[in-house]
């Protein structure tokens, strides 16, 4: 009696475990399924992403060729930060040999002076931050 019992339990263990491997196996197909609609999501989404910024970026460079200005991103001491893109003719230098320099070990010492006098007191009225966020210096209080 107790080995039919036995054998019986066997069984009813042997359905269960049975049961228990067929749904796992449909959750892991199930979830198998989303996680390739989400990756083919994710995929859309980054080449939407792609593709808007590369126009932005064209339009952005399309802008910076039509002008016809120089233009500079320089420190208080006149040293060179960054160089815009633009149609302008070319520089003094070409733009990767002026960045870290200053306007003294570029320019004839007279000129560098001068456009020297015309940036610090722009550098003391107005104060920018990395992020491009500026303001009047007379307005902090």
């Amino acid at each position: 009696m107790y080995t039919e019992e036995l054998e019986h339990e066997i069984l009813f263990l042997r359905q269960q475990n049975a049961e228990l491997q067929k749904q796992l196996a449909k959750t892991t197909s199930e979830f198998s399924a989303r996680i390739t609609q989400l990756e083919q999501q994710i995929k859309e989404s980054k080449q939407l992403l792609q593709s808007d910024y590369q126009a932005e970026l064209d339009e952005l460079l399309a802008l910076f060729n039509a002008i016809q200005d120089v233009i500079l991103i320089l420190d208080a001491e006149g040293r060179y930060l960054k160089i815009a893109p633009s149609g302008a003719p070319l520089l003094y230098q070409p733009p990767a040999e002026l960045i870290g320099k200053t306007i003294h070990e570029v320019l004839p010492s007279a000129f560098a002076d001068s456009f020297l006098g015309c940036i610090r007191p722009l550098a003391e009225f107005i104060l920018c931050y990395d992020r491009g966020f500026c303001f009047n210096a007379s307005d902090k209080k």
